[in-house]
């Protein structure tokens, strides 16, 4: 029940409807796809783990989403408008609840849609911004036995490139998820909850 509780941010994740992928993993993985190319053909490739590197100077914006999608959280909570409770149209998502041990196939609202959206980006921005931090932290030693390894290996090049590519990609694919899952939600609120069913 405790482990119920605590992952259920990643509830939206577990929505069930023919599109959601869309959203979840397709936009998020061409996104990461672009990036990774990009990052591989440009002639001069910037810092990834340095104080000033990519991924340093994405967490100053990254570390302020989590307040945002709090508010927007707290917001969609408290919304006095009726059809928010109302299961949304046809095909409706649908998504697995515990009740009294068990899971139950649930009709999706927009209320719960949102929640678990933006209860998804809250905690995904928090752990992103720790791992990233984390990472920098770690740049030093990480950049040491980059050097080490250079010595010891000649195919070491190789393998630091892939760690490279392997950090930036797992990096850029769950910063993408925010991104899309952001825009997604923002039309959500400002337009596809204000239309009929």
């Amino acid at each position: 029940m405790i482990w119920y509780e605590l992952t259920r941010w990643w509830a939206y994740r577990r929505i069930q409807h023919e599109s959601m992928w869309i959203y979840r993993t397709g936009l998020p993985s061409v996104i990461s796809i672009l990036v990774l190319l990009a990052y591989f053909y440009i002639p001069v490739r910037p810092q990834l783990l340095s104080d000033s590197g990519l991924i340093a100077s994405f967490m100053d914006t990254l570390v302020l989403l989590p307040g945002f999608f709090i508010a927007a959280l707290a917001a969609v909570s408290t919304f006095q408008r009726p059809e928010m409770d109302v299961a949304m149209p046809e095909p409706c998502p649908t998504i697995e609840i515990r009740i009294d041990g068990k899971y139950l196939p649930y009709d999706v609202t927009r209320r719960m849609f949102l929640s678990y959206l933006f209860s998804y980006l809250t905690i995904l921005t928090f752990l992103i911004v720790l791992c990233g931090e984390i990472i920098i932290a770690l740049s030093p030693s990480i950049a040491e036995f980059s050097c080490s390894l250079s010595q010891a290996s000649q195919y070491a090049d190789i393998f630091i490139l892939l760690g490279k590519m392997l950090t930036l990609g797992v990096f850029t694919f769950w910063s993408a998820s925010v991104f899309v899952t952001m825009l997604h939600g923002i039309y959500f609120m400002s337009e596809k909850m204000h239309q009929p069913d």
